[in-house]
C-alpha cells in the first residue's frame, strides 16, 4: 500500500489534491480503533508552554536591562576613551552613512537632481543616521561640552 504512494509521489504527473483526498478517504474508512485525544487539553498545554516561554523571554529582557551599563555606571576614563573613539572615527563613519543615504535617495527617487537643497538634505539625513547609531549622540554631546568649556576658559583668559 505504501509503495503505491511512493510511486505516485515519484511520478511527474502527481496531483497533490488527489493524493491528499485518497489518503483522507482511506483514513476515514479505516476500521482500526483510534486513540482519542482531548484537543482542549492539547491547546491548554500548548498555551501553558507558550506562557512559560514568554515569561522566560521577559525575564531575560529584564535581566539584560538590569545588567546594561549606563553612562552613570562607567568610570570617567571609559567615558573619555569612548568619546575620543567616536570623535576619531567620525569622518569615516559619516562618509559611510553619507554614501548609503545618497545611494538610497538615487534608487528611490527617479527624478533625483544634485542641487543645493538635495545635498543639504542628504547631509542632514546622514548626520541623523550617524547619531542614531550606538551611543554616538551621547559621546558627541560630551565632546561638545568639553569644547564649550575650553572655549569658555579661553574667553576668560583673553
Amino acid at each position: 500500500m505504501d509503495t503505491q504512494y511512493y510511486h505516485e509521489l515519484k511520478e511527474d504527473t502527481f496531483a497533490e489534491e488527489d493524493f491528499l483526498s485518497k489518503k483522507q478517504n482511506e483514513l476515514s474508512n479505516d476500521s482500526r480503533p483510534q486513540i482519542a485525544t482531548n484537543t482542549g487539553h492539547v491547546e491548554l498545554s500548548a498555551r501553558g508552554e507558550n506562557d512559560k516561554i514568554i515569561k522566560k523571554i521577559r525575564e531575560n529582557e529584564s535581566e539584560i536591562e538590569r545588567n546594561r551599563k549606563t553612562i552613570m555606571d562607567m568610570p570617567l576614563r571609559d567615558i573619555l576613551e569612548k568619546t575620543s573613539e567616536v570623535s576619531s572615527d567620525f569622518w569615516s563613519d559619516y562618509k559611510t552613512n553619507l554614501a548609503e543615504v545618497e545611494i538610497n535617495r538615487k534608487a528611490n527617487d527617479p527624478d533625483y537632481k544634485q542641487d543645493l537643497s538635495s545635498i543639504i538634505g542628504i547631509h542632514i539625513v546622514a548626520l541623523v543616521n550617524y547619531l542614531r547609531e550606538a551611543d554616538h549622540v551621547l559621546y558627541m554631546g560630551i565632546l561638545f561640552v568639553i569644547i564649550s568649556i575650553i572655549l569658555y576658559v579661553f574667553n576668560i583668559i583673553i
